[in-house]
């Protein structure tokens, strides 16, 4: 009797286990890493004649995992670029043609009373002073485009007061979209660490492939909520990757 339970025990579980199947995704739902870097995983291709050139992926790893990224603004880079140079040194991030970096917005932190260095205070004060600038000169375009629109339903001369108020909206127009747009700040790569095959962080992340470079990328501290990667090419052009800070 005792043998006829302990072999209907072991036709049970064979029975049952034999039913469940289990794939790599079902260890992936389990890993807190992997769950928190897919929204936070952002793709970005270069392309040219409808053919990609380079194919990134970058998470930001500061919502990933407060405490361990919280001296910097880190980011995991999978980077593919078609016809990569064979030199390990000028290869991925490290191509002299391509460029990656991260660009902030201060305009969202004109107002803010609580600035705790003279740096940042010049830098938010030219960025408001380039905004009114700016509002100053929309309305005076709109003024010489209503002086255009005018100009073309009336068949009375206009004087030379206005033609010369126009031409001087012109000029100011033509010079000013030529200069630096002081409330983006853009900032380099503090450090750039290679990923070799089988590291922890490779692993933990929703994208590998044996054709990507892998890269962990430290940047400045900011205290911006909003974070733009721009990753761009001296041929192909650029793409931005946007992410937002959790609270």
């Amino acid at each position: 009797m005792n043998k006829f339970l302990l072999l209907f025990s072991i036709l049970s579980i064979f029975m049952f286990t034999g039913c469940t199947r289990t794939s790599a995704f079902d260890y992936f739902a389990t890993d807190d890493y992997y769950e928190k870097a897919l929204p936070n995983m952002i793709k970005a291709s270069l392309m040219k004649d409808l053919e990609t050139k380079a194919l990134l992926h970058g998470v930001y790893l500061n919502n990933v995992d407060k405490e361990l990224y919280n001296d910097g603004e880190y980011f995991f880079i999978a980077l593919h670029i078609i016809d990569d140079s064979k030199d390990p040194k000028q290869r991925g991030l490290y191509n002299p043609t391509y460029h990656l970096n991260m660009k902030v917005d201060l305009s969202a932190d004109i107002d803010k009373d609580d600035i705790n260095t003279e740096d940042k205070r010049l830098e938010l004060k030219a960025c408001k002073e380039h905004l009114e600038f700016k509002e100053e000169e929309r309305e005076r375009l709109e003024t010489a485009r209503f002086i255009k629109l005018y100009k073309g339903f009336s068949n009375e001369n206009t004087s030379s007061q206005d033609i010369d108020y126009e031409d001087n909206i012109t000029v100011i127009d033509n010079n000013t979209t030529k200069q630096p747009f002081p409330c983006i700040k853009n900032f380099q790569a503090l450090n750039i660490q290679d990923l070799e095959k089988g590291h922890k962080l490779r692993l933990d992340m929703p994208v590998r492939n044996r054709w990507n470079e892998y890269y962990l990328v430290k940047f400045e501290k900011v205290e911006q909520e909003k974070l733009s990667l721009i990753f761009e090419s001296d041929q192909y052009g650029l793409a931005g990757l946007n992410f937002l800070k959790e609270e």
